[in-house]
């Protein structure tokens, strides 16, 4: 574990000021931003939902719902013409079809990349457990990439688990020191941390659990 950790660190290892080339980062970066446009039919949206079946099975207890559609009509018209809209629906409307299935729509036929930027952690987590799998199943027939971005703070610092964890001076006693009093669940949380490190390549802290007794306060502070 301690080899596998040390191959992942050292790539993390910054060079002098001055010897790193900016043009392969910037030449992979307008290839990534870059999609794939298809042809599609300008009255797509609305033979989506009249096709009540394909709602059907990506729903259970799918009712129609006019708001839904309005809300929709209006997002792919104001996508269309490249303005602003701001739109306040209740509960229960689906606001989350409502502008998933205009936006993907929008991606497939600029062939740009669309953001989908939620206030919290929960709301993006239902996105992409629920929601988008949901948008997928209605929209088989386009090509469309989702992909999840989180701020750093939910990833691994390899450098950080190093210095604080694993090395042995008086800096690292001292901050194992002051975690003592978080006991074993913070210890467990550690031995989970190392684990999930040695079997993924993510660093994605969120996929580790969090042990009963432990605070998010507090997981904060050992990560």
């Amino acid at each position: 574990l301690a080899a596998e950790l040390l191959a992942r660190h050292d790539p993390l290892s910054l060079p002098a000021a001055g010897h790193v080339s900016l043009a392969p980062l910037q030449q992979n970066a307008r290839s990534a931003g870059s999609a794939t446009r298809q042809a599609v039919p300008p009255d797509l949206l609305e033979r989506t939902f009249a096709a009540r079946e394909a709602l059907a099975g990506a729903f259970d207890d799918y009712e129609e719902r006019p708001q839904q559609l309005a809300m929709a009509r209006a997002l792919e018209q104001a996508l269309a013409e490249s303005r602003p809209l701001i739109v306040e629906a209740g509960t229960g409307v689906g606001k989350s079809l409502a502008y998933l299935l205009p936006l993907a729509l929008h991606a497939v036929r600029s062939g740009k990349l669309c953001l989908v930027s939620t206030n919290t952690i929960n709301l993006q987590q239902q996105l992409l457990a629920h929601d988008v799998p949901r948008m997928r199943r209605i929209l088989q027939m386009l090509e469309r990439k989702v992909a999840l971005l989180k701020g750093r703070e939910h990833y691994l610092c390899l450098k950080r688990l190093h210095e604080t964890w694993l090395r042995a001076n008086a800096t690292s006693r001292q901050r194992l020191f002051s975690h003592e009093p978080l006991g074993i669940p913070a210890l467990l949380l550690l031995l989970r941390t190392l684990l999930h490190c040695a079997q993924t390549m993510s660093g994605d802290l969120d996929e580790v659990p969090t042990p009963a007794k432990l605070r998010q306060t507090e997981r904060a502070r050992i990560m």
